[in-house]
C-alpha cells in the first residue's frame, strides 16, 4: 500500500437505514464561530466597510468562519457550576442534545472587540480604564 493511499481515507456513507437521525450540525464541516462587537455598522461608513471585508473575504475555501457582528454589551451564555468534585461525575452521555449546537452557533471561537482610540485625548487613562472595563464585561 502507498504512502498516499494511508493518507486520504475512502468515505464511506452512512446507511440511511442506520441512524436516520443524524442532526445536521454533525454531517457538515466544523466552522469557527467569530464575534466582532463594538463595530457600528448601521451608522458608521467605516465600520460598514471594515464589516464588509470581513464578511466577504473568506480566509480559504476550506476554512471559512462564520462572523456575528454583536454589541459591547452581548450576553454569553453564563457557564455552570459543577458542584460534585470532578473525580466523582459520572456523565449521563457522550454528548448532550445541545451541546454541539451551543458551541457552533451561540459560544464563539474568538471574540474581536473594537474600540476608537484617540491617542491624543486628555482623557487617556479615563479612556483605558473604560476599554479595560468593557472586556472585562465581555469575559
Amino acid at each position: 500500500m502507498s504512502s498516499a493511499e494511508l493518507e486520504k481515507p475512502e468515505f464511506v456513507p452512512v446507511p440511511s437505514w442506520y441512524c436516520p437521525k443524524i442532526p445536521s450540525d454533525f454531517t457538515g464541516a466544523v466552522q469557527p464561530l467569530v464575534y466582532v462587537a463594538g463595530l457600528e455598522i448601521e451608522s458608521n461608513p467605516v465600520h460598514r466597510g471594515i464589516w464588509e471585508v470581513i464578511k466577504l473575504k473568506p480566509a480559504s475555501k476550506d476554512f471559512q468562519p462564520t462572523y456575528v457582528n454583536v454589541s459591547l454589551d452581548h450576553k454569553f451564555p453564563v457557564k455552570k457550576e459543577k458542584n460534585e468534585p470532578i473525580e466523582t461525575y459520572a456523565p449521563l452521555g457522550v454528548v448532550k442534545t445541545n451541546w454541539l449546537n451551543k458551541h457552533l452557533h451561540q459560544i464563539p471561537s474568538v471574540v474581536v472587540a473594537c474600540f476608537y482610540i484617540d491617542w491624543s485625548d486628555q482623557y487617556w487613562s479615563d479612556k483605558k480604564t473604560e476599554c479595560a472595563n468593557k472586556i472585562k464585561e465581555l469575559k
